[in-house]
């Protein structure tokens, strides 16, 4: 399963943001986001630490703005220190409270512990904006780990329903597919998301809700056509 923590409005989500009155603050937290993008494709903690440092810098000029408390959070969660994403979460939530996106991000913070919790914030998140694909990816990925598949499936597709290429949705139905044993739509969906951009074919290789799947001839037609496609 992929899961992931959502930084940046999409354009079908048509959320409107009222971006900083202060020439510093702006710099300061826009080096802060390349920071955090850099960790993602590095995955390195110090470079979310330094990424950190500068979103403070910038809340000390912008103490109510929820956009900053709801990056810190993300990063305070990949750095594992859950009190702190969670209390950061809330304030972008006091700050904000009929944003989507951050009431997304925090019923993801409780899928591992508390999945009653998870869907009910996740449900307030769609509440507050039907058109929010990453609210409903969230609230499916809340009934995937309650091993309820067929609401599950219904969740993403909603999700991409909203955004066409949405690569987490597409790859999570195919992961549905492969527990469920239909392989052949195993391959469509992970086709799908390759499609859109997934790349990271050594995570499906490792991924246990792939397993059925990858001891099928359809997985290895898909792995020759990617390979194939990466000679081209």
């Amino acid at each position: 399963v992929c899961l992931f923590f959502y930084r940046f409005p999409s354009t079908t989500h048509f959320v409107f943001f009222f971006f900083f009155n202060d020439t510093a603050t702006t710099e300061i937290y826009t080096r802060s986001l390349v920071g955090s993008v850099r960790c993602g494709i590095r995955d390195s903690f110090s470079l979310i630490e330094a990424a950190l440092e500068l979103q403070f810098q910038a809340r000390s000029f912008e103490h109510e703005a929820a956009f900053i408390y709801n990056e810190i959070a993300i990063n305070f969660r990949i750095l594992g220190k859950k009190v702190e994403a969670q209390k950061n979460f809330e304030f972008a939530i006091e700050n904000a409270p009929n944003w989507s996106i951050p009431f997304s991000n925090y019923a993801q913070l409780y899928i591992e512990d508390d999945l009653s919790k998870a869907l009910r914030i996740a449900k307030h998140a769609i509440r507050l904006s039907p058109r929010n694909s990453y609210a409903y990816n969230v609230e499916a990925l809340v009934y995937l780990k309650s091993k309820d598949f067929i609401r599950a499936e219904a969740s993403f597709l909603q999700a991409i329903k909203l955004d066409p290429c949405y690569i987490d949705a597409f790859y999570n139905v195919a992961c549905i597919k492969s527990l469920k044993q239909d392989y052949k739509a195993a391959k469509i969906y992970l086709e799908s998301a390759i499609n859109c951009g997934f790349s990271d074919i050594d995570f499906a290789r490792e991924d246990p809700d792939l397993e059925l799947f990858r001891n099928q001839v359809e997985w290895n037609e898909l792995l020759g056509s990617v390979l194939l496609k990466d000679k081209k």
